[in-house]
């Protein structure tokens, strides 16, 4: 017991000067956190001391330019309302006229569909009148634009029969067009056209109209057209045939070339093709008819007096430019002179 009590008493100075050295550390640190929070207190205000305060023309300056950029940017804002305000009225009128075409569409084929047969067939006679209409306006302009031109005076010749008969005998058909003469077998291909019968009656049965063409035979090609026609009842009654008929149409003659034939200087000087064929064929029996052109109506005149020093009848058939030589069951004969 009396050894321990010694023990006890002889680390007790060392303990106490322990705890004083704790002490004061503690006291350092205490000391040194109080300084730096002082000196971060008056920093700010030292820092504040040396900025000056803004004088008045400052401060109205910044006023007013705070007072410029308030009003720009109302401004903008009313802008950009405005603005949306306008594309939200243009799309409502977009939509509307989108609402009001569907709408009208949609009545337009729903009253193309009420249209019976004879309803359409109506309204297609109306429109083809229309554009006729159009086309009479057009061609009386063009009638008072022609009759308002000078006219040239043209002096006519004289010749030996000048009361027109119509052609009954042989006939020889020329074409007359940019100052050249052809011949045109307009014979020749009706006459193949007649051998193709047969077989047009047997493309007519499953058609109502038929078109072909024929040749060429010296340079024309035949374009013909035949229409097929139902007898009706009434006229299987009256005529005594019943089904149908198909009938010509139309047959044009159309050249392979554009210059067909020989010039006319060439033409009327002897060994030409032109006199050539006449030989074949009396004078006082056969009518030349001359197909002419605008181009050429000054060299039908000439080819016109000589024909009938050679004693040859002459029928005319002045052509418009662009129209082809043409004929048909319903046409008229050629009238010579």
């Amino acid at each position: 017991m009396k050894a321990r009590t010694k023990n006890t008493s002889t680390n007790a100075p060392a303990q106490d000067s322990f705890l004083d050295v704790v002490a004061n550390m503690v006291g350092i640190l205490i000391i040194l956190v109080m300084v730096m929070g002082m000196r971060a207190g008056e920093a700010p205000l030292e820092a504040a001391r040396d900025v000056p305060p803004p004088d008045d023309q400052q401060l109205r300056a910044i006023l007013k330019e705070e007072s410029s950029l308030r009003s720009s940017i109302l401004e903008k804002a009313a802008e950009t309302k405005r603005l949306a305000a306008e594309a939200a009225q243009h799309k409502r009128g977009r939509d509307t006229l989108a609402v009001v075409k569907a709408g009208i569409e949609r009545k337009i084929v729903q009253a193309d569909g009420e249209l019976d047969e004879k309803s359409r067939a109506e309204l297609q006679l109306r429109r083809k009148l229309a554009a006729a209409r159009d086309q009479f306006d057009s061609l009386r302009q063009r009638k008072h634009q022609i009759e308002s031109q000078p006219v040239e005076t043209v002096v006519l010749a004289n010749y030996p029969t000048p009361i027109s008969r119509t052609v009954h005998g042989d006939e020889l058909h020329f074409q007359v067009r940019d100052n050249r003469i052809a011949y045109v077998p307009l014979q020749e291909l009706v006459d193949r056209l007649k051998r193709e019968i047969p077989r047009v009656r047997n493309a007519m049965r499953h058609n109502h109209e038929y078109t072909d063409t024929l040749g060429p035979i010296d340079g024309f090609r035949m374009r013909y057209t035949f229409r097929r026609r139902d007898l009706s009842p009434e006229m299987a009654v009256e005529t005594g045939r019943y089904g149908s008929v198909f009938r010509l149409e139309l047959a044009e003659f159309l050249p392979v070339r554009s210059l067909m034939g020989e010039p006319i200087d060439m033409a009327v000087r002897e060994g030409s093709e032109l006199r050539d064929r006449l030989r074949r064929h009396p004078p006082g029996r056969t009518t030349v008819t001359l197909w002419v052109y605008p181009d050429s109506f000054e060299q039908f005149r000439m080819l016109r007096e000589l024909l009938h020093k050679a004693g040859f009848s002459v029928a005319a058939r002045p052509l418009p430019e662009g129209v082809a030589i043409s004929g048909s069951p319903l046409g008229t004969k050629s009238a010579a002179e």
